[in-house]
């Protein structure tokens, strides 16, 4: 599904405007106004180099053992898990914890920091917390995690929240902490 997302949102709208050529492939800038790609030179009037980014995830103790979804995996889930951990909450992991929710998984975010959209004003992160506290989303803010560990078929979070030690455990671990 991301990727049928991905091809109607920038290939497809790219079809629209004829005087935009999209070139797939290995490319390299030979200097002044030409680009290589897959052994042909191209001099166009400009030049987009649309790289891509990837998830980034923090360097947490067992994370990277544990493993972990990143969004487009959340997407691509065969099905819904019973419950959700979501490290991070900025625009995706917000998102994305809504919308399991309102399927029916028992959701909780964890956010380092000490508001909910950290990039907005503090009024915005409270409102938006808020609003998934009536739809049973747990948001928890200023978490500090120590470690991520993954025991038979759940995922245990272990952290300091509102400065106490907590175990958080679901089915399911989203970490939607930027792309780099």
């Amino acid at each position: 599904m991301p990727a049928a997302l991905r091809q109607g949102k920038y290939v497809d709208v790219v079809k629209v405007y004829p005087t935009i050529t999209l070139l797939k492939g290995r490319a390299k800038l030979s200097g002044g106004r030409t680009v290589t790609v897959n052994g042909t030179v191209y001099t166009p009037g400009k030049i987009v180099v649309a790289t891509g980014s990837l998830p980034w995830a923090p360097p947490v103790a067992g994370l990277a053992e544990a493993g972990y979804l990143n969004s487009t995996d959340a997407l691509s889930l065969p099905e819904l898990p019973a419950s959700l951990l979501v490290i991070g909450a900025g625009a995706i992991g917000l998102e994305l914890g809504q919308l399991f929710a309102r399927f029916g998984v028992r959701v909780m975010i964890l956010e380092g920091g000490p508001h909910v959209a950290g990039a907005e004003e503090p009024e915005i992160g409270k409102a938006l917390t808020e609003y998934l506290a009536a739809g049973k989303v747990r948001v928890c803010t200023g978490v500090k995690i120590a470690r991520v560990e993954r025991v038979g078929q759940e995922y245990r979070v272990h952290a300091e929240i509102d400065r106490k030690p907590e175990t958080c455990v679901a089915e399911q671990l989203l970490v939607a902490t930027g792309r780099r």
